[in-house]
């Protein structure tokens, strides 16, 4: 059986799966970095009156069938009640479906 998911990093780097887990943030990280997701702005640089916002890692095991580890997970989520449109984001995108995700729904149809 697997064990369940950290609920943050210092779980995640108190687990034997350790290096798995940097792995996977690195991973993360990187593909942010790549698709220029954020801006790395000082404290001092921020406009007046704004906030940070909040965000935290989601870590996520993805399990085959018999739940053997595939691949270790992580995201890095902002708490986006506290966004504002123009001023912490322009766009949105949505998640979309892998082809093998889509076979599998049709599978179980």
């Amino acid at each position: 059986s697997v064990a369940m998911e950290p609920q943050n990093v210092k779980e995640a780097l108190a687990t034997q799966e350790s290096e798995e887990w940097m792995n996977a943030i690195d991973e993360e990280l990187n593909a942010m970095e790549a698709n220029n997701v954020f801006e790395v702005v000082e404290r001092k640089d921020l406009p007046a009156g704004t906030k940070l916002l909040k965000s935290r890692l989601v870590f996520k095991k993805k399990l085959d069938e018999n739940g053997n580890v595939l691949k270790y997970k992580a995201r890095w989520v902002a708490k986006g009640f506290s966004q504002v449109k123009g001023v912490n984001y322009n766009e949105t995108f949505a998640p979309t479906a892998t082809i093998t995700a889509i076979r599998d729904m049709f599978a179980m149809a």
